[in-house]
């Protein structure tokens, strides 16, 4: 029983990253159905001002407590892109989460083999929950170089 701890650590972890992921995708399938609904001729054509009204509708309807509150903290879309990454999110993700369990895994095991079995059920969690900010701490720091860069090929206004 004490050694399926960690693993039901890990998916508990695994379960809460997941569910974040789920809540900051949106609905992503609405535009697609109105895309092929469009094209199958299912629609009639409206007019300009009536899909200019729709659209400042839907942008309304879709704002959360959360948009309403932060409407100015950093989305992934725009932290990969003032990062200038060349990988996916998706894919920066996957590698958090694998180096998330090989760690946890990792050492579980060397805590358990030298003999503090109860101590890796509390470390191991610990560990997995670090090794998973890393590859979002190396985008951070891509981020903070480029922009660093760029604000250096700026023009000092005092100096005019």
């Amino acid at each position: 029983m004490t050694s399926m701890l960690p693993l039901v650590a890990g998916l508990a972890i695994f379960g809460m990253i997941a569910a974040l992921a789920f809540v900051f995708m949106g609905d992503r399938g609405g535009r697609a159905s109105e895309r092929l609904e469009s094209v199958v001729g299912k629609r009639r054509k409206e007019s300009a001002a009536e899909l200019l009204l729709k659209d400042q509708m839907r942008d309304k309807d879709k704002q959360t407590l959360l948009d309403a509150i932060t409407p100015e903290f950093l989305t992934m879309g725009k932290l990969f892109e003032q990062a200038d990454c060349n990988i996916k999110p998706s894919s920066l993700m996957g590698v958090a989460i694998m180096l998330a369990l090989v760690s946890m895994t990792f050492s579980w095991l060397v805590l358990k083999s030298r003999g503090a079995d109860t101590a890796g059920l509390y470390i191991a969690p610990v560990v997995g929950l670090v090794a998973f900010t890393i590859p979002f701490l190396w985008l951070m720091n891509k981020r903070r170089v480029r922009l660093k860069k760029f604000a250096a090929q700026l023009p000092d206004p005092w100096n005019w």
